[in-house]
Parts: C-alpha cells; structure tokens; sequence
C-alpha cells in the first residue's frame, strides 16, 4: 500500500506539472446515437496526464452525455464544465485522477449520472455536489478512499444508486449520517471494502433499498446492520465471499420481498431452521462453497417460490426426501459434497409435491454404486438435466461392495465416504 501511495503521489506532481500542456484527447459527436452525445479518446499509448479544460469543451455546449472514459485524464480545471450546463451524464472513469477541486461540478446543475470509477482519489469536499441535486447516480467504485466525509451526499436528495465498491473504506469509520439525506436510495454497493465493526444502525435512514452488494467485505458474522434495518422492499442481497460461520433465526426477520439472495464462499456450519421463515418471495438461493454438513428439515417450509437452490461444494451427507416438498424448486445443485445415496424415487417425490425438478446437478459426490445405479434411471426417465459428461463411463463415479445393495442408512454413510476416498483419490 505505501508503494501505491508513491505511485500517486508521482503522478500527482506529474500531472500538476502539466495543467499549462494542451489536451491529447479528442472528442467527436457520435452520430451513431444522438448529436448530444460525446466521445472523448486517447490514442497517445505513454502516460501523459491530459488536462480536461474550458476550451476543450467549448464546442459541445448542448452536449447531454460526456464520455470521457479512459481518456488518460490527470486534471479537471475547475471551469472545464462551465460551457456544459445540459449535461445530464458524464464518465469519467478509468483515468489517473487523484485530485477534484470544489467547485468542479456547480455548473453542472442538470447533472443526473456520474462515474468517477477507477481512478486515485483518496478524498472528495465535503461540498462538492452542492449543486448536484438532481443526481440519481454515483459511481465511486474503484478509488483509495478510506473515509467519506458526512455532508457529501446531503444535498443528492433523489440520488438512487451509490456504488463506492474497491475502496479501502473501513467499518468502523462509518457514520450512519452520511445516508440521512438520500433516502431514495435503492441500490447501495459496498463490495470488497472492509464492512466488519460497521455501526449497528447504518442503515437506518434507508427505507427504499431494493440491492446491497456486500460481497467480500471480511465479514466475520452476519452483520447486525442488516438485522436493525427496515429493508422490506429488498429484492437482491449478496454476501458473497466472507467468513460467515452461522445463519441465525432472526438473520431475514424483516426481508418481505428477498428475490435473490448469495451466501456463497462464506463459512457457514450452521443455519437455524427459522432463518428462512419469512423469506416467501426468495427465488434464488446459493450457498455454494460453505461447511454445511445437514439441511434442517423444515429450512425451506415457507420460501414456496424457490425456483433455483444451489448447495454445491458443501459437506452434506442426507437430504431429506421431503425437505423442498413447499417449494417450486425446478433447479437443483448438489455436487461437490458427501451423499452416498437419496432416497428411494428422490426426484419422483419432488414431483408428487410443488417441486418440479428439470435440472439436477449430483456429480462428484462418493455415491454407493447401487444408489447411483437408481438415481440415474430415474433421471433418465424423467428427463431431468444432469451433468452427462461427468458419468458417461470415462472415469470412476462411484464405489461397491460385493453385496450390490443401496444403503439409504445414514450410518453407513462413513464406510462408503472411507472407500471413495481410498479407491479413487483426488476426484472429489
């Protein structure tokens, strides 16, 4: 980290050195859309620190979209969008910008879309969006902020989508006051920042949330911030890639309307039988690549709308024959994890029931031959999806004894996951 801290201070005193040097990027009307809209580019293949300036702009004073992207931007003058008071977007994401001066965006009144993405800025004013009411898109994703003044967004009152992702904004900095004033806000995106010892209450002022991208935001548990919440028009939650170890029952206690939620690559041993209860719109469920080792019976009692499940790369040993018998589950993925049997016309029971399974996915589990040997005929016959490739005869799938028999006990669950392991190593 201190190397890229020289980096940008390299740059900074590079492109300060330049702010008299005439533009190297071009802009023309792209006539491919609409005469309002401008595309910049930068064929110069060196770093040079381009200056975006007045003059540049001047010839584009009806211009409503600003493509600035990749420009090899170092410096904004703080007049350059003083002839640009049409603008409703401006991009100017991935460039080498470590610096905006205040000021820089009061003439762009009607601004409704800005991308700041994938530059070095550690920091922003505190008024720099003074003037920026009508904002309903921010992108700061990509930058080196390691905190966000409050005031910054109290005067983006329809902004509707913040992503500040890939920062190294820190938890334990955050001030629920940063949100009171943008209480439209309904896509919030913290990913891959550092979201543990966030404050209880920092969502508190958002009502409206319908998306929260947490993914790999080392947290340890499963958020308090996200319990105390009102989030019942949630459609999306991604908690992707932490260390979550446990699901407790109170973790959903107030997600009406949860579409899709991720739990995948956590830690998870544990998920309270309840946890899921009053998750009746959830449709789409992932905890791939967890420490499951059982599904609680009564788990999926009240999701009746999940439509894909996806346990893959878990530690199960039983699934319960009736365990998705409330549920529209049409896809199922159970590779990847310990089953050496299902019980008897798994699939046929899922049918008898709301489920209606047309894809399953069981491969590279260490399956009793004579179990297998059930399962696939079933499958067959019902013409459900399956991975073909997997056990089309080239490798080995499966383990037996002299005694053909499928064992559906779980006891002896063990011995057969002992023999996989031995006669064919590594597969798994």
């Amino acid at each position: 980290m201190a190397a890229r801290r020289i980096t940008i201070w390299i740059i900074f005193l590079y492109i300060s050195a330049l702010k008299d040097v005439s533009s190297e990027f071009t802009c023309e009307i792209d006539n491919d859309v609409d005469s309002k809209v401008i595309s910049c580019s930068s064929n110069d293949t060196s770093f040079n620190g381009n200056v975006v300036q007045r003059d540049k702009m001047a010839d584009f004073k009806n211009a409503t979209t600003l493509l600035l992207a990749a420009c090899k931007l170092g410096v904004i003058d703080p007049d350059a969008f003083e002839v640009l008071p049409l603008l409703k977007k401006l991009d100017l994401s991935t460039n080498y910008i470590v610096q905006i001066i205040d000021g820089t965006f009061d003439y762009l009144t009607e601004l409704e879309e800005l991308n700041l993405a994938d530059n070095f800025l550690e920091d922003l004013p505190v008024d720099l969006f003074r003037l920026n009411n009508k904002l309903k898109r921010l992108n700061l994703n990509s930058n080196l902020f390691y905190n966000l003044e409050v005031g910054i967004f109290d005067m983006l009152v329809d902004l509707k989508y913040l992503d500040v992702s890939s920062n190294l904004l820190a938890g334990k900095n955050w001030n629920p006051d940063i949100f009171k004033n943008i209480i439209e806000i309904s896509s919030l995106r913290f990913s891959a920042n550092d979201m543990s010892e966030s404050p209880n209450n920092l969502l508190s002022s958002l009502k409206k949330l319908s998306i929260i991208e947490l993914k790999n935001c080392h947290l340890n548990e499963y958020p308090t911030f996200l319990k105390t919440a009102d989030l019942k028009t949630l459609i999306i939650l991604n908690l992707k890639k932490n260390r979550i170890h446990k699901i407790d029952e109170d973790a959903f206690q107030n997600f009406e309307k949860l579409f899709l939620l991720n739990l995948s690559f956590n830690r998870i041993e544990y998920i309270d039988e309840n946890s899921f209860k009053t998750l009746k719109e959830l449709k789409f469920l992932t905890l791939k690549k967890n420490r499951l080792l059982t599904i609680p019976t009564g788990l999926f009692s009240s999701t009746y709308k999940l439509f894909l499940l996806d346990l893959s790369r878990n530690k199960i040993t039983v699934i319960q024959d009736d365990l998705f018998k409330r549920t529209d589950l049409n896809n199922l993925n159970l590779s990847h994890n310990k089953l050496t049997y299902l019980q008897r016309n798994f699939c046929k029971q899922q049918k008898n029931t709301r489920a209606a399974l047309k894809v399953f996915y069981f491969n590279h589990n260490p399956w009793q031959c004579a179990c297998l040997r059930d399962l696939l005929g079933e499958i067959k016959g019902l013409g459900i999806k399956y991975n073909t490739t997997y056990f089309d005869g080239g490798q080995p799938v499966c383990v037996t004894t002299k005694e053909f028999v499928c064992k559906r006990q779980e006891h002896f669950n063990s011995f057969y996951v002992d023999l996989f392991d031995s006669t064919i190593p590594n597969i798994l």
